[in-house]
């Protein structure tokens, strides 16, 4: 097992802007990499004249597939995601269940071992109980509120999350550090959340949850807590889409200069099976379904995910994902219309 970063707390790190990087192809790095809390570096903005050379991956990265419609929803029994797995951060549960711990305990080999892996299943659409949709504001309509800082401002009956103080007691480390490509000492950033009433940018109603990553590269989302039965199959789902640019002002859809800027934004879903309100880390009850790549066509246009799990308590948490790899100047993710139906 993989054993975690030393964890040293840094006081007051700058907030130096990421500039733009020129729009020659990143090396492919090395997803298996943890993003990492935040060691005595204070992060650099990302240089203009950093050059991003290319290199053929080892395996390919996305699974080819047709193009979808406007608005596809999966039949088939997999979607289409990143096949290079991505990892996500680890800390030490505290005795608390209402947030992350004061401080971050690194796993070792000795003291945590392997969880047990959760498979997600994702079969044909079940059929809703009486109970029908079971999250509260499913379309994210009617007010929005500031949850800790002004500029995060989410719909009523969802909260925000993301690898980022103060969410987490420490910073991430941003995910393919190496030569060409994202620079040493760069960090995941705290995105901006946001309602969009743009009609381009909403799957239904007159609305939908934007949030974005300025410059900076970032994992977040956003997540409920709704009622389950032990042993129930259950279903959750929404309609994402991303919009991805290097260019300012930045093209109303995504501009792609090659293969690894279409990596840029890539989403899954991720389940707290104990109802819990943590997404990062390596505990057993957490679920992590497959990332949904390029290739599911999610850029600038709708498309669902969703996957299916059995119950284990009386309650389960869903969070909406999404990953931003590289700190390009657009960032943006849109979501709409999620539900959780169980049977």
């Amino acid at each position: 097992m993989t054993q975690g970063p030393e964890l040293i707390p840094i006081e007051n790190p700058a907030a130096t802007p990421l500039a733009p990087f020129e729009t020659s192809t990143p090396v492919v790095g090395d997803l298996n990499q943890t993003p990492q809390p935040i060691g005595s570096a204070v992060p650099q903005g990302l240089a203009t004249t950093t050059s991003i050379p290319s290199i053929t991956p080892a395996a390919p990265l996305f699974t080819p597939t047709a193009a979808p419609s406007a608005t596809p929803i999966p039949t088939a029994t997999q979607p289409i995601f990143a096949t290079a797995p991505i990892p996500t951060p680890v800390w030490t549960a505290g005795p608390s269940s209402g947030g992350p711990p004061s401080t971050v305990e690194a796993p070792t080999a000795t003291s945590s071992p392997a969880p047990t892996q959760i498979v997600p299943t994702l079969g044909p659409p079940i059929t809703p109980d009486e109970q029908g949709n079971r999250l509260d504001n499913p379309s994210f309509e009617g007010n929005v509120r500031a949850v800790e800082f002004p500029e995060i401002n989410v719909f009523e009956r969802w909260e925000p999350y993301y690898c980022d103080e103060p969410y987490l007691p420490r910073k991430c480390r941003a995910l393919e550090i190496d030569e060409g490509n994202n620079p040493e000492g760069l960090m995941m950033g705290r995105p901006e959340f946001k309602p969009t009433y743009d009609s381009s940018r909403i799957n239904g109603g007159e609305s939908a949850q934007q949030w974005f990553c300025f410059y900076r590269p970032c994992m977040a989302g956003v997540y409920q807590t709704f009622d389950t039965s032990p042993g129930q199959l259950c279903e959750v789902g929404a309609f994402v889409q991303s919009w991805s640019a290097i260019e300012w002002p930045g093209a109303p859809i995504s501009t792609f200069d090659n293969d690894d800027a279409k990596r840029a934004s890539q989403w899954r879903i991720v389940l707290r099976l104990d109802g819990e309100e943590m997404a990062f880390g390596s505990d057993p009850d957490l679920m992590r379904g497959p990332f949904y790549g390029f290739d599911s066509g999610h850029y600038d246009q709708y498309i669902q995910i969703r996957m299916q799990f059995t119950a284990t308590s009386s309650q389960t948490t869903v969070f909406f994902e999404n990953l931003r790899l590289w700190p390009f100047r657009h960032n943006d993710s849109f979501i709409d219309d999620a539900y959780a139906y169980c049977q």
